[in-house]
C-alpha cells in the first residue's frame, strides 16, 4: 500500500499541476463539458446560437477554475491535518470546497453572462438557487475527476517503481 502523504507530494509536485498546464487541462475540460451540454440542449426548444455556447463556456471555465483552485486550497491549508489525504474522512472535508467553490463559481459566471448579454440567467431565476445548483454541479464534476486524479497518481507511482521506499509495514 502506498503511503497517502507521499501519493499527494508527488501530486503537488507533477507536471500536470502546474499553473501553464492546469490551465490548460481546466480548459480543455470546459470545453468538453460545453460540448456535452450543447449537444443536449438540441433536444430542448432552447434558442441555440454563438451568444449561447459562449455562455455555456464562461460558466464551465468558471466552475473548473474554482474547483480546482478549491482543491489546491484544501491541499494548501487543511491537508496536512490529515495523516493520510486520501483517506475517506479527508474525501468528506473536501465536500464543503467543492460545494462553495462550484456555488460561486455559478453565481459568479451568470451574473457575468448576464452583464455581457449572452444568456439570461437573472432574472428569471433566484440568487440562492443558482448557489445551490452550482455547488450540486461542482460535487458531480469533483468526485470523479479526484477519483481519476488518485487513479491515474497511483498506477503512475507504481509504474515508475517508486513505491519500494514508501510502503507502509
Amino acid at each position: 500500500m502506498i503511503d497517502g502523504r507521499y501519493i499527494a507530494n508527488y501530486l503537488l509536485k507533477s507536471k500536470s499541476q502546474r499553473p501553464i498546464k492546469g490551465i490548460l487541462r481546466n480548459f480543455f475540460y470546459s470545453l468538453i463539458f460545453t460540448l456535452l451540454v450543447f449537444m443536449l440542449t438540441l433536444f430542448f426548444p432552447v434558442e441555440i446560437s454563438l451568444k449561447y455556447f459562449y455562455s455555456i463556456l464562461v460558466i464551465s471555465c468558471f466552475i473548473f477554475y474554482l474547483g480546482w483552485g478549491a482543491e489546491r486550497l484544501w491541499y494548501a491549508f487543511i491537508s496536512p491535518i490529515f495523516n493520510d489525504p486520501f483517506s475517506m474522512k479527508a474525501f468528506l472535508s473536501r465536500i464543503p470546497f467543492w460545494f462553495i467553490s462550484g456555488g460561486v463559481a455559478l453565481s459568479a459566471s451568470s451574473l457575468i453572462v448576464y452583464k455581457l448579454q449572452l444568456v439570461d440567467l437573472i432574472t428569471w431565476t433566484r440568487q440562492y438557487v443558482i448557489f445551490l445548483y452550482g455547488g450540486i454541479l461542482n460535487w458531480i464534476l469533483q468526485i470523479p475527476l479526484q477519483y481519476y486524479t488518485y487513479i491515474s497518481i497511483t498506477y503512475k507511482i507504481n509504474k515508475s517503481n517508486l513505491t519500494s521506499n514508501y510502503e507502509k509495514a
